[in-house]
Protein backbone atom coordinates (compact mmCIF):
# COMPACT_ATOMS: atom_id res chain seq x y z
CA UNK A 1 0.00 0.00 0.00
CA UNK A 2 1.11 3.53 -0.69
CA UNK A 3 0.09 6.92 0.64
CA UNK A 4 -0.95 9.70 -1.72
CA UNK A 5 0.46 13.03 -0.61
CA UNK A 6 -1.06 15.27 -3.29
CA UNK A 7 -3.98 14.99 -5.71
CA UNK A 8 -4.80 17.69 -8.28
CA UNK A 9 -8.24 19.05 -9.00
CA UNK A 10 -9.48 21.67 -11.47
CA UNK A 11 -8.15 22.53 -14.90
CA UNK A 12 -4.89 20.91 -15.96
CA UNK A 13 -2.41 21.77 -18.67
CA UNK A 14 0.29 19.62 -20.19
CA UNK A 15 2.43 18.41 -18.54
CA UNK A 16 0.46 18.40 -15.29
CA UNK A 17 1.04 16.33 -12.20
CA UNK A 18 -2.25 14.73 -11.19
CA UNK A 19 -1.07 12.94 -8.08
CA UNK A 20 2.10 12.38 -6.09
CA UNK A 21 2.70 9.28 -4.04
CA UNK A 22 4.63 9.63 -0.79
CA UNK A 23 8.31 9.25 -1.71
CA UNK A 24 10.37 9.91 1.43
CA UNK A 25 11.41 6.27 1.80
CA UNK A 26 12.41 5.92 -1.85
CA UNK A 27 14.26 9.26 -1.75
CA UNK A 28 16.28 7.98 1.22
CA UNK A 29 17.02 4.75 -0.64
CA UNK A 30 18.28 6.83 -3.59
CA UNK A 31 20.66 8.68 -1.23
CA UNK A 32 21.95 5.39 0.15
CA UNK A 33 22.38 3.92 -3.33
CA UNK A 34 24.22 7.07 -4.45
CA UNK A 35 26.62 6.66 -1.52
CA UNK A 36 27.19 2.99 -2.45
CA UNK A 37 27.80 4.04 -6.04
CA UNK A 38 30.36 6.63 -4.91
CA UNK A 39 32.12 4.01 -2.75
CA UNK A 40 32.23 1.63 -5.73
CA UNK A 41 33.78 4.36 -7.91
CA UNK A 42 36.43 5.07 -5.26
CA UNK A 43 37.14 1.35 -4.93
CA UNK A 44 37.86 1.15 -8.67
CA UNK A 45 40.37 3.98 -8.38
CA UNK A 46 42.04 2.23 -5.45
CA UNK A 47 42.16 -1.12 -7.27
CA UNK A 48 43.61 0.54 -10.39
CA UNK A 49 46.40 2.01 -8.25
CA UNK A 50 46.99 -1.41 -6.66
CA UNK A 51 47.20 -3.00 -10.12
CA UNK A 52 49.68 -0.38 -11.36
CA UNK A 53 51.90 -1.05 -8.34
CA UNK A 54 51.64 -4.81 -8.81
CA UNK A 55 52.52 -4.43 -12.50
CA UNK A 56 55.58 -2.33 -11.67
CA UNK A 57 56.69 -4.89 -9.09
CA UNK A 58 56.14 -7.71 -11.58
CA UNK A 59 58.29 -5.97 -14.20
CA UNK A 60 61.05 -5.43 -11.63
CA UNK A 61 60.87 -9.03 -10.47
CA UNK A 62 60.96 -10.29 -14.05
CA UNK A 63 64.06 -8.22 -14.76
CA UNK A 64 65.75 -9.47 -11.59
CA UNK A 65 64.72 -13.08 -12.25
CA UNK A 66 66.05 -12.97 -15.81
CA UNK A 67 69.41 -11.85 -14.40
CA UNK A 68 69.22 -14.66 -11.79
CA UNK A 69 69.20 -12.16 -8.92
CA UNK A 70 66.02 -13.53 -7.28
CA UNK A 71 64.68 -17.07 -6.98
CA UNK A 72 61.76 -18.32 -9.11
CA UNK A 73 59.56 -18.47 -5.99
CA UNK A 74 59.91 -14.71 -5.45
CA UNK A 75 59.04 -14.04 -9.08
CA UNK A 76 56.01 -16.39 -8.85
CA UNK A 77 54.81 -14.63 -5.68
CA UNK A 78 55.02 -11.25 -7.41
CA UNK A 79 53.14 -12.63 -10.43
CA UNK A 80 50.43 -14.02 -8.14
CA UNK A 81 50.04 -10.62 -6.45
CA UNK A 82 49.64 -9.04 -9.89
CA UNK A 83 46.96 -11.60 -10.87
CA UNK A 84 45.14 -10.99 -7.57
CA UNK A 85 45.22 -7.22 -8.13
CA UNK A 86 43.76 -7.68 -11.63
CA UNK A 87 40.98 -9.88 -10.20
CA UNK A 88 40.25 -7.30 -7.49
CA UNK A 89 39.90 -4.62 -10.15
CA UNK A 90 37.48 -6.82 -12.11
CA UNK A 91 35.44 -7.36 -8.93
CA UNK A 92 35.38 -3.62 -8.18
CA UNK A 93 34.14 -2.90 -11.72
CA UNK A 94 31.36 -5.48 -11.33
CA UNK A 95 30.34 -3.93 -7.99
CA UNK A 96 30.33 -0.51 -9.64
CA UNK A 97 27.96 -1.74 -12.35
CA UNK A 98 25.76 -3.35 -9.72
CA UNK A 99 25.63 -0.12 -7.71
CA UNK A 100 24.83 1.85 -10.89
CA UNK A 101 21.97 -0.51 -11.76
CA UNK A 102 20.50 -0.24 -8.25
CA UNK A 103 20.77 3.55 -8.32
CA UNK A 104 19.10 3.70 -11.74
CA UNK A 105 16.30 1.42 -10.55
CA UNK A 106 15.63 3.56 -7.48
CA UNK A 107 15.65 6.77 -9.54
CA UNK A 108 13.01 5.22 -11.79
CA UNK A 109 10.95 4.24 -8.75
CA UNK A 110 11.26 7.78 -7.42
CA UNK A 111 10.13 9.25 -10.76
CA UNK A 112 7.20 6.84 -10.75
CA UNK A 113 5.78 8.50 -7.64
CA UNK A 114 4.55 11.32 -9.88
CA UNK A 115 1.43 10.58 -11.91
CA UNK A 116 1.08 12.98 -14.84
CA UNK A 117 -1.70 13.68 -17.31
CA UNK A 118 -1.07 13.14 -21.01
CA UNK A 119 -3.92 15.51 -21.97
CA UNK A 120 -5.08 18.98 -21.00
CA UNK A 121 -8.52 19.12 -19.46
CA UNK A 122 -10.63 19.40 -16.36
CA UNK A 123 -10.41 17.06 -13.39
CA UNK A 124 -14.04 16.11 -12.94
CA UNK A 125 -13.88 13.91 -9.87
CA UNK A 126 -11.23 13.09 -7.34
CA UNK A 127 -11.62 9.66 -5.76
CA UNK A 128 -8.74 10.15 -3.30
CA UNK A 129 -7.68 12.83 -0.88
CA UNK A 130 -4.13 13.55 0.24
CA UNK A 131 -3.07 11.03 2.85
CA UNK A 132 -5.29 8.26 1.48
CA UNK A 133 -3.84 4.77 1.28
CA UNK A 134 -3.87 3.17 -2.13
CA UNK A 135 -2.89 -0.10 -3.74
CA UNK A 136 -1.82 -0.74 -7.33
CA UNK A 137 -4.72 -0.17 -9.76
CA UNK A 138 -6.60 2.08 -7.32
CA UNK A 139 -8.98 4.45 -9.10
CA UNK A 140 -8.05 7.98 -8.11
CA UNK A 141 -9.28 10.54 -10.65
CA UNK A 142 -11.74 11.18 -13.46
CA UNK A 143 -10.74 13.75 -16.08
CA UNK A 144 -12.61 15.38 -18.94
CA UNK A 145 -10.26 16.20 -21.78
CA UNK A 146 -10.63 19.48 -23.60
CA UNK A 147 -11.96 19.34 -27.11
CA UNK A 148 -9.69 17.19 -29.22
CA UNK A 149 -9.97 16.32 -32.90
CA UNK A 150 -13.14 14.36 -32.20
CA UNK A 151 -16.60 15.91 -32.10
CA UNK A 152 -16.61 16.67 -28.37
CA UNK A 153 -14.79 16.34 -25.09
CA UNK A 154 -13.68 12.90 -24.09
CA UNK A 155 -13.57 11.48 -20.60
CA UNK A 156 -10.60 9.66 -19.15
CA UNK A 157 -10.53 7.94 -15.82
CA UNK A 158 -7.30 7.37 -13.97
CA UNK A 159 -7.12 4.10 -12.16
CA UNK A 160 -3.40 3.82 -11.78
CA UNK A 161 -3.29 1.41 -14.71
CA UNK A 162 -0.78 2.56 -17.27
CA UNK A 163 -2.43 3.60 -20.50
CA UNK A 164 -6.01 3.17 -19.20
CA UNK A 165 -8.34 5.29 -21.33
CA UNK A 166 -5.49 7.52 -22.45
CA UNK A 167 -4.40 8.58 -18.96
CA UNK A 168 -0.71 7.90 -18.50
CA UNK A 169 0.09 6.74 -15.01
CA UNK A 170 3.01 4.74 -13.78
CA UNK A 171 4.81 3.80 -10.65
CA UNK A 172 3.40 2.48 -7.41
CA UNK A 173 -0.20 3.22 -8.31
CA UNK A 174 0.31 1.60 -11.70
CA UNK A 175 1.88 -1.50 -10.26
CA UNK A 176 5.03 -1.02 -12.35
Amino acid sequence: MYSVCRVTSGITELPQTLAKVEDREIAEQVKQAQASFDVAAATIRQREADLRLAQTNLERSKNLFERSLIPKQTFDDTDARYQAAAAQLDLAKAQYQQAQARLDELKINLANTIIASPVSGFVGKRALDPGAWVTPNSSFISKLARRCRSSGPSETRGSGRSGFAGLHTHGPLGGA
